[in-house]
């Protein structure tokens, strides 16, 4: 989300870093106040050497320009904290363990020995229990703030004309639309295993049950969902219109009311219990849970073999791609569609299937890739390169970006109006 500006790039990416290293701590000032929360120069030139930029910023002014804009997202950061903290908002132990698991084991892997870290955030001025703390600290804090966020401007509306006011206004600055690549698919199901539906099943009712006593959907799908996408957001997956969710998803996200939960729905890709978070017109705007359905080896190994053939045949076109499609795909999307995806944005593709991808040429299929409970075998039909964003060609994308925009204008306009009640004390002349 666009308003998820400047969080700690600890978070983010798991790389190594420190906000304060001993060499910081002499040498930073004091260059913001906000309540009793201070921010330090040296703060801000953490995230400025971590800006994604293509060429070193060579003069002084251009420099404390970015700094001061950097100051600026860091005061707002601070603000919105405080805000949620005044709501008492909160998060559970277990989600901050969940997510400090995930990064800490990415931060642990990247060092080939344990002693190799603790001299590496030596360098940085921590001990290995000090830099776990403040780990713990930086990931209760971003929750907390998303939570906030989500709560108080996660959703809003966006008409027809401010769509077209929006691109108007930015249509210079919008970025350009990434490569896409269009795809066929032949899927390949794997039959229900009644012992991994029955443990499933056990997870389905410790959720449902959870609701019913009054624990958040958030909270849960931080805690249940194996979504690693999303659970860390609430399970929030974004706006759909009618046509681009799997069946049964698809009906049911379209009937339900704001702010019911729907009961376990099946998919390819396990079993979902949707929430519905707002509408608006044709538009549905979804979080979810998802329980991942893990087929037993036995089962799998029959099915690779079937895979293999069909790849086998449609590799060597003895047999057309789309009777192959007809002839083994059960999803009434993808049979509607002659195993056709439509246009997809190559940079939206991750894992094993982007690799194939790179590797492949236009007209070539894909061997076997297994996801979740199906063999998917994809062919590669046609490819376009970034252009420029058109309001015709891309109204959804344009969509979206006006709306984060105006979750970004009123977000900040509430953080201008709760900045009265607050001490704010901007130190620049430190920097």
């Amino acid at each position: 989300m666009l308003i998820m500006v400047c969080l700690t790039v600890l978070l983010i990416s798991g790389v190594l870093v420190a906000q304060e290293t001993s060499t910081d701590v002499i040498e930073s000032r004091i260059v913001a106040v906000v309540g009793d929360e201070i921010i330090l120069s040296s703060e801000v030139a953490l995230t400025i050497a971590m800006l994604p930029m293509t060429e070193p910023i060579e003069d002084e002014e251009t420099y404390n320009r970015i700094a001061r804009h950097q100051l600026d997202e860091l005061i707002n950061e601070k603000l919105i904290l405080l805000a949620a903290k005044d709501e008492s908002l909160g998060v559970s132990a277990d989600e901050v363990d969940r997510i400090w698991e995930e990064r800490w084991n990415q931060i642990r892997t990247s060092f080939a020995t344990e002693e190799q870290l603790e001299q590496a955030l030596a360098r940085e001025g921590y001990t290995l229990v000090g830099f776990k703390r403040k780990m713990k600290s930086q990931i209760n804090d971003f929750l907390i703030k998303q939570r906030f966020i989500e709560k108080h401007f996660g959703y809003v509306e966006v008409s027809n004309k401010e769509v077209q006011e929006f691109y108007q206004a930015f249509r210079d600055s919008l970025p350009t639309q990434e490569p896409q690549i269009r795809l066929s698919v032949i899927s390949i199901e794997l039959e229900d295993d009644t012992l991994i539906d029955f443990y499933v099943q056990a997870r389905i009712d410790s959720i449902m049950e959870n609701l019913k006593a009054g624990v958040s959907f958030e909270e849960l799908a931080a805690r249940y969902s194996d979504d690693s996408v999303t659970a860390s957001m609430g399970g929030d997956v974004g706006t759909f219109t009618p046509g681009l969710l799997p069946q049964p998803l698809d009906s049911v996200a379209f009937q339900l009311a704001v702010g019911d939960v729907s009961d376990p729905l099946k998919s390819p890709l396990g079993y979902h219990i949707l929430k519905i978070n707002g509408k608006e017109g044709e538009e549905v705007h979804l979080s979810h849970i998802l329980l991942k359905v893990s087929p037993q080896e036995e089962t799998r190994k029959s099915y690779q073999i079937i895979a293999d053939q069909v790849y086998e045949q449609a590799s060597s076109d003895s047999i057309p791609f789309e009777v192959l499609v007809a002839q083994y795909t059960e999803n009434p999307d993808i049979l509607q569609n002659n195993g056709d995806l439509g246009w997809l944005s190559l940079n939206q593709i991750s894992g094993e299937l982007r690799d194939m991808i790179l590797n492949h040429e236009i007209g070539d299929v894909i061997p076997p890739i297994f996801e979740m409970n199906e063999f998917h075998i994809f062919k590669i039909t046609d490819f376009k390169e970034s252009e420029p964003l058109d309001l015709e060609s891309n109204w959804d994308t344009i969509k979206a970006y006006a709306r984060q925009q105006k979750q970004m204008e009123k977000l900040l306009a509430f953080l201008e109006d709760f900045k009265r009640d607050i001490y704010v004390d901007i130190r620049w002349e430190n920097f």
